[in-house]
């Protein structure tokens, strides 16, 4: 078990955060590790505002350049707040309801889906169901507009009991499925015009709602939608399922029993609290062994955010929310070439995790975010190509010579290396400078020595 109270901070803040930035860690990881789980869970400050651009609410912006522009604002938002727990919840939650835009079409739909989890992500798992499965993008997604008494159809039925509550092939029937489609009827989204585009909200068709008695889990009844989620936030398994995704989520895949049936009872125990079950987690000193700690392949969205906000360019894009979405941008086009790309996951059941994020064409992409992060250089979109580095990486370091750069680096980023990976990053910036650090040449010498730190084996974890 990991004791260190420093360790275990920044195990928290690597899972439950965005990365153990050095502002993050000055503010959660000052006391004991406990202390970090409070202030991660208790944290009352309010949210960095970050406004999207008016051109958004634009009628005469194309949808999919309007789909475009919130991805890139919600991955500015990522790497601006000054709430992880919150983001990183909200990430956990997109896996687990993935919806995707190029289905949805509806950028202001999304927009709201996106707020909804980042609202309800610590709430009751019965509110945040709810507000999901009302919510217009979903209902697009999973065709629940289509559902009519005269025309069932089960693809939310399916999903709500298969991937949101019970698990595949749990505790239900085909014949449960069905009966959930027809207590599904008649829910419905409806369009306005608000801003210059279209807005979209939830109504309830009553024309088209089945209202006979439905047979669901051995119960009988006059079911509606929110009967049924309430029937099945009531069912055992529901607790156990998402405690179980969320400690593989957080902790690593293969719970043991006793372990799962800690976190699930406290969960049961809170009226399916949220807050509850992370906290659960948080505590649990299995949370600390070292089948947890260090072992998680990051994700896409992990290892540039996190190496983003380890530098502290947020700090940058906080003084002027209101600026064309840089880091944004530069981060939607590193993470969807490494495969992840936010609003658009592969398919319901979200995004693959672990070994199926490495492969030679991803690690590529990987060790090519420290050129894209310090010279703004996209491979995949040359048109888009800066003409001079996106920030002066001199102000976020103290070094004063290649080697010390290196080291700094390695610091910064929390990266646990060995002397003989230590000395060949510090060998790249000792080449890239010639033995000089200039301004004029620190970007690219930082680029350099990131380059060979994002290729070893071990940074590829946390």
């Amino acid at each position: 078990m990991f004791v260190d109270d420093r360790a275990r901070s920044v195990h928290l803040l690597n899972r439950f955060g965005l990365g153990a930035s050095r502002e993050d860690l000055a503010y959660y990881g000052g006391g004991s590790w406990r202390d970090t789980v409070e202030r991660l869970l208790e944290d009352d400050r309010a949210e960095v505002d970050v406004k999207i651009a008016d051109s958004f609410f634009d009628a005469s912006n194309p949808g999919l350049q309007r789909m475009s522009q919130l991805q890139g604002h919600w991955y500015r938002r990522l790497l601006i707040t000054n709430k992880p727990l919150q983001h990183r919840m909200l990430l956990f939650w997109h896996d687990h309801f993935a919806t995707g835009g190029s289905k949805v079409r509806l950028a202001q739909a999304m927009m709201r889906h996106m707020d909804t989890l980042y609202e309800h992500s610590l709430s009751s798992f019965r509110t945040l169901l709810g507000a999901v499965s009302k919510d217009p993008a979903m209902i697009i997604w999973l065709d629940v507009q289509d559902n009519t008494k005269d025309s069932p159809n089960e693809n939310f039925a399916r999903e709500v009991m298969e991937l949101f509550t019970l698990g595949v092939d749990n505790s239900y029937t085909e014949e449960d499925i069905r009966e959930v489609a027809r207590a599904f009827t008649g829910w419905r989204y409806v369009q306005s015009r608000r801003r210059g585009s279209r807005s979209t909200e939830f109504t309830f068709d009553r024309s088209t709602h089945d209202s006979g008695v439905k047979t669901l889990l051995g119960k009988a009844g006059s079911f509606d939608g929110d009967d049924v989620l309430d029937i099945l936030c009531s069912h055992p398994e529901t607790p156990r399922f998402i405690a179980r995704k969320a400690w593989e989520y957080f902790a690593y895949k293969g719970v043991e029993r006793d372990t799962l049936e800690r976190i699930t009872g406290a969960f049961t125990n809170s009226g399916l609290n949220v807050k509850s079950l992370i906290r659960a987690i948080m505590t649990d000193e299995e949370f600390y062994s070292e089948r947890a700690v260090g072992t998680r392949i990051k994700s896409p969205v992990d290892f540039c955010v996190g190496a983003a906000r380890a530098i502290g360019v947020q700090k940058l894009e906080r003084v002027d929310a209101s600026r064309p979405i840089a880091f944004g941008s530069l981060m939607k086009v590193a993470t969807r070439d490494m495969g992840m790309e936010l609003l658009e996951p592969p398919d319901v059941n979200g995004w693959p995790f672990g070994a199926e994020w490495i492969s030679s064409a991803t690690m590529t992409k990987r060790i090519a975010w420290a050129r894209l992060l310090f010279l703004g250089e996209q491979q995949s979109l040359t048109r888009n190509r800066r003409r001079a580095p996106p920030f002066t990486a001199r102000e976020f370091f103290d070094a004063t010579n290649p080697t010390e750069l290196a080291k700094e680096l390695i610091e910064i980023l929390g990266a646990n290396v060995s002397p003989a990976q230590e000395q060949i990053v510090v060998e790249a910036a000792m080449k890239a400078s010639s033995g000089q650090l200039t301004d004029q040449d620190f970007n690219e010498v930082a680029a350099e020595a990131a380059m060979v730190l994002f290729a070893l084996p071990g940074f590829q974890f946390h």
